[in-house]
Parts: structure tokens; C-alpha cells; sequence
């Protein structure tokens, strides 16, 4: 169970009065679903969150491939190996299939399990599939299985290994959690190339989750090339993750959502991913790679994704897309398209563009008790009513490094919001074009952070006429000629520097590589993308 510290809640509330204070100048489904499509991390669709059960859920998506370490091959056939059906449509029944897992229990060693459908074929359950022994099931990228809307589709006992590849989830229902797949307590998961399509949680209790995956006390959980959409649950649109270590690999989260909504910071949370921690009872890190979260829905923190960590871990995100993700509607104005408590985290070469908020935190929000590592990410046009939409820090460490921050807007810190309590290095990051409707608060940054050189800053003056507040004290003010953001190459987008950009060799101390992955010299350029 996590717990919202107190330092960020100050932080909060200190916001809030500076925001009230105006500004720093004045204070100085269908069954017969079709998955056969593609998309990348550099995509734009138009998903629809309007949290219908069942919803009309944007099948033209397929999981993405990054490069990223740690993509699986589907698994080879183990055990018992059992085929349900002759070749024949009407052969590949839900009788078929229970007799399957009943035979694959009933192995010493648990089994396998294929099918022979005569070609694409969906299987409608009445009941759900109850698995005792090790199992893997492979669909063979033919098969879709469904709840109907009625019923869970699989259910793991304790210390099960459990391998779920090339196959459709869809339509699973469940009381609380877990509508797709439950696997309560121990043992290990493995989703290989799998699409989960409008599976759902139904109760808004609080501390329950995952609409298609509830992963709990695993000693392994890792999610690779999948596709999640239109999933609902409490917590947990797609997947709630409490202590199994966790690893997400070219993975799309898109159109997921939150149901609940509360005062006790328990419910509502994360709209695509919610994680409680990694294993509780061995050290384990937290992977996230090459995946995207795109119009997911939250109600309260993480509209894409919540992740609170205790000691003893680290979340490593690369490579990552988080777009469009909101809080429309939430009754607390939500916080965090991506929010992070606990422990350490190091964000590299990702994008975090076109979230929105209805109060603060719209990109990452940082927890107190954490500590960041930002390194060649793009925050643009990322927007909320009050405080800090692209990066919100109330009492943490946090340093950043070339990055890019375009077009954010918000009453109070457009770029980055520090509370009172945190400590935050920019080095080699450029800051362009972002706004406020308070003509009195800074365009960028309200408070002056540690400079750690290199870093460039545009426009120079508040909407007042006054100097803007410099994000470093070595800033320099200059135009940096941002091209949009766009598909320059790599994994994620990025905003490319316009010829005789001042950002151009304006930093030293680079690291070896921008966001797309193209090398940098020993002089390189401010922000996340190096020219040519």
C-alpha cells in the first residue's frame, strides 16, 4: 500500500497559494476483433476515453520495436502439449479449451497449449479458465479468446509460471481485478506479443485494479510487444502491478482508464500502468522500454502511468512515448502523466508531449523521497490551469540534461515547477516558447535552478514586459529555431534545431549520445537533438 508523503502534499499546497498569489512578479466491444495493423512510438491517433464499458476500442494498433534490450521471442512449447481442435472452426469450442487447461493441470510438469481453428477464430467463454499448473498458450497470431463481458478469461492459482503469446484477450470481466488475467501471489508472468482489447474491473473499491492484468507477488512479470486498449479498472486502466518485479518492453498502452475517484489517494490512479512497488521480498528494478502511452485516463495520479517504489529498487525509463494522456473531468484535477514516488529514476530519450491536466503536472511529476536523472527528453506542449506542467518537483533532487522544453503552458512554471524543499541542476537544455495566461509569472521556470551550463532560454520577457526569470543563472536568451516536433529518426520524436541555431555547440560535458541515439562531440548542442 503506498502513501502520498507529506512533502509533496506541501508542495501542493504551496503551489497553490502561488498560483493564488498571481505570479512571481506580484509575489516576487465486438468479439470478432481485428488486430492486424501497425503503429510506432513517432504515431498520432485520435483514441476515445470516454470510459464506456464497452467501448468503441481502436483496434488499428500494433506493439512497436524499438531495439530496446529485453524484447522476448515467443517461448517454444513445453510440457504436455495439447492442440484444441481438428482444423475445423466449429472444433474450437470453450469446452475444448477448458478440457485443455484441465489436462495441462493434470500434467506433472503442466503443458501447452495451441490451436487448430482452420485460421482466425474467437472463442466466447461462459466461465473462466482456471490454471493450476504451469502453462503457456499460444494463439499462433490466429486466435482471440473473450469474456463476453461476463467472465475473467484466465485465473492462475499461487506459484504458477505462466506464458500467454501470439494471441487476443478481449471482453473479460471481472469483479475487481484483473479482467484478462489474474495471477494473485507468486510464480511468474510472461505476455509475448499479445493484444488486450476493452477487458475491465468492475468495482471502484479502492486498492484493486489492472482491467486486463493483475500481477501480484510475482517473482517475474515482464510484458513484451504488446498492445493495451480500452481497458478500465479502480487502479490500473491495462495492468496493476503490486510487488512483482516488473519489466514493459515495446509495449502500447492507448485509450486505457481509471473508474474511481476519491479523497484517500488510493483509487483512480494510473491510467494505463499502476505499480505498488517491485517484489517485496527480493531487490528487483523496475524496466520500461520502447513503449508508448497515448490518450490514456486517470482520475487522480498518472494519467499513463503511477509508479510508487520502495527501497532497494530503481525505475529505468527509455525510449518512451507519453502523448495525449489526460485528467479531463477529474473531480481532484489529477496530477502526473507520469508520476513517480519513492525511489530513484533515471528518464532518458523519451517524450513526454501533449498531456493536460485539470490542476498541476501534466509531464512528470517527481514525488518527494525520489531522486531524478532527466537525460535527452522533450517536454512540449504539455498543458494544466495551475502549476508546472511539464515537469512538477515538490522535494526532490532532480537533475536534467539536455533537454527540451517547448511550448508548455501553465499559471505558474510552464517548464518546471521546484517546491521549496527540491534541489534541481539544468545543463545543456534549451527552454522555447513556452507560455502563461498570468502576464505577472515567468514563461519558463519561477524560481532560478542550479546551472550546470549550456543551457539557452527564449523569450526573454513576461507577457508584463518584465524580464523573464532566468531557468539558470548562466542562461543564455536567444531564439534556438525549433523545428515541430516530428519523426527526425530514433525511437521517439523530437524537435530539430533550424539552420544558425544558437543552441548549436552551445554545451559542453555532452552526453555520448542525443535522444534519437546519434552521437554528440565533446562541444555539442543544448537540448535533446543534436544537428548534423
Amino acid at each position: 500500500m503506498y502513501r502520498v508523503d507529506l512533502g509533496t502534499i506541501a508542495a501542493i499546497v504551496l503551489a497553490g497559494m502561488l498560483v493564488a498569489a498571481c505570479g512571481d512578479d506580484s509575489a516576487e466491444g465486438n468479439d470478432n476483433t481485428n488486430t492486424n495493423s501497425n503503429t510506432n512510438l513517432n504515431s498520432n491517433t485520435n483514441a476515445n476515453t470516454n470510459g464506456n464499458t464497452n467501448a468503441n476500442v481502436n483496434t488499428n494498433v500494433n506493439s512497436v520495436h524499438s531495439g530496446c534490450d529485453g524484447r522476448l521471442e515467443p517461448v517454444p512449447l513445453r510440457g504436455e502439449q495439447v492442440v484444441v481442435g481438428d482444423g475445423s472452426p466449429g472444433s474450437c469450442t470453450a469446452q475444448a479449451l477448458q478440457d485443455a487447461v484441465a489436462a495441462t493441470n493434470a500434467a506433472t510438469d503442466g503443458g501447452s497449449i495451441t490451436f487448430d481453428c482452420g485460421g482466425e477464430h474467437t472463442i466466447t467463454l461462459d466461465s473462466e479458465l482456471y490454471v493450476e499448473a504451469p502453462l503457456l498458450v499460444d494463439g499462433q497470431g490466429q486466435v482471440t479468446l473473450s469474456g463476453g463481458g461476463t467472465t475473467r478469461i484466465f485465473e492462475l492459482d499461487h506459484y504458477t509460471d505462466f506464458v500467454v503469446q501470439r494471441i487476443t484477450l478481449t471482453r473479460g470481466s471481472a469483479p475487481e481485478s484483473g479482467g484478462a488475467i489474474l495471477h494473485p501471489w507468486y510464480g511468474t508472468l510472461q505476455a509475448i506479443d499479445a493484444t488486450f482489447l476493452d477487458n475491465h474491473g468492475e468495482s471502484t473499491d479502492p486498492e484493486i485494479g489492472g482491467g486486463a492484468i493483475f500481477a501480484g507477488g510475482l517473482e517475474e512479470a515482464v510484458i513484451s510487444g504488446c498492445v493495451f486498449v480500452g481497458n478500465s479498472a479502480s487502479n490500473g486502466g491495462a495492468i496493476l502491478n503490486r510487488g512483482s518485479t516488473l519489466t514493459v518492453v515495446d509495449t502500447v498502452f492507448q485509450d486505457n482508464w481509471t473508474t474511481s475517484s476519491g479523497d484517500s489517494g488510493q483509487v483512480g490512479n494510473g491510467g494505463g500502468l499502476y505499480i505498488d512497488g517491485m517484489n517485496y521480498d527480493v531487490d528487483g528494478d523496475f524496466h520500461l522500454c520502447g513503449s508508448v502511452f497515448e490518450a490514456n485516463h486517470a482520475n487522480q495520479h498518472g494519467s499513463a502511468l503511477f509508479g510508487y517504489f520502495y527501497e532497494g529498487s530503481h525505475a529505468y525509463i527509455d525510449q518512451c512515448l507519453f502523448e495525449a494522456n489526460e485528467f479531463d473531468g477529474s473531480p481532484s484535477g489529477g496530477a502526473g502523466g507520469l508520476y513517480h514516488q519513492g525511489v530513484g529514476l533515471t528518464l532518458t530519450n523519451s517524450t513526454l508531449a501533449d498531456n493536460r491536466s485539470d490542476k498541476h503536472a501534466a509531464g512528470l511529476f517527481v514525488g518527494s523521497g525520489s531522486s531524478a536523472e532527466v537525460v535527452n527528453c522533450t517536454f512540449a506542449n504539455n498543458v494544466v490551469p495551475e502549476v508546472g506542467a511539464a515537469v512538477f518537483n515538490g522535494a526532490s533532487p532532480v537533475n536534467l540534461t539536455h533537454c527540451t522544453f517547448y511550448g508548455n503552458d501553465a499559471d505558474y512554471g510552464p517548464a518546471i515547477f521546484k517546491g521549496e524543499d527540491a534541489t534541481m541542476t539544468v545543463t545543456g537544455c534549451l527552454f522555447a516558447y513556452n507560455t502563461t495566461p498570468n502576464q505577472y509569472s515567468a514563461l519558463a521556470c519561477h524560481a532560478t535552478l542550479g546551472d550546470g551550463g549550456g543551457n539557452l532560454q527564449w523569450p526573454e520577457t513576461k507577457p508584463s514586459g518584465n524580464p523573464d526569470n532566468p531557468c539558470a543563472a548562466g542562461v543564455t536568451f536567444a531564439d534556438p529555431l525549433l523545428e515541430p516536433l516530428n519523426d527526425n529518426g530514433g525511437t521517439t520524436p523530437t524537435m530539430a534545431l533550424g539552420s544558425g541555431s544558437p543552441a548549436i555547440d552551445a554545451a559542453s560535458d555532452c552526453p555520448d549520445t542525443d535522444q534519437r541515439g546519434e552521437p554528440r562531440g565533446s562541444t555539442c548542442d543544448a537540448g535533446a537533438y543534436e544537428a548534423p
